[in-house]
């Protein structure tokens, strides 16, 4: 598989791990009352709130957005992603004492994990050049 076809499926698995991270909280998944008290204690002393929303969609919005300027390379899309991705780096600080589910958790690790080899694609590879190029044309 060669790079470019590398960056495009990392870019597209990874939006599409953040849509469904996104919608994972809507369900129910455990029938177990102490579960549930436990998972409502997600985001206590939190000084931004999950239920502003702007909070709650932008994100989503805006790694849409990037996604598909990086799966064209664009130049501006790299750096709109370093962006979100600083934003909610940086905004963990401000959402309190996280619980999530084992399954969230694990999501969230492959998130973090394809985001850093998007980010070292974009900036630190040899395909960091493709976006130079779009962006001269």
């Amino acid at each position: 598989m060669n790079q470019n076809r590398l960056f495009r499926v990392l870019v597209t698995c990874n939006w599409f791990l953040q849509l469904l991270l996104y919608l994972l909280p809507l369900s129910s998944w455990y029938a177990d009352p102490m579960i549930e008290k436990l998972m409502a204690l997600d985001g206590y002393g939190a000084i931004a709130n999950w239920t502003n929303p702007i909070i709650a969609h932008v994100p989503i919005v805006g790694f849409l957005v990037a996604s598909i300027g990086l799966l064209f390379f664009s130049n501006w899309a790299r750096y709109l992603y370093l962006a979100l991705w600083l934003c909610g780096w940086f905004a963990t600080l401000l959402f309190g004492f996280r619980v999530s589910a084992p399954t969230q958790g694990f999501i969230g690790m492959a998130i973090g994990t394809i985001d850093g080899m998007v980010l070292y694609l974009s900036f630190l590879s040899a395909l960091r050049a493709s976006f130079k190029s779009n962006a001269d044309s």
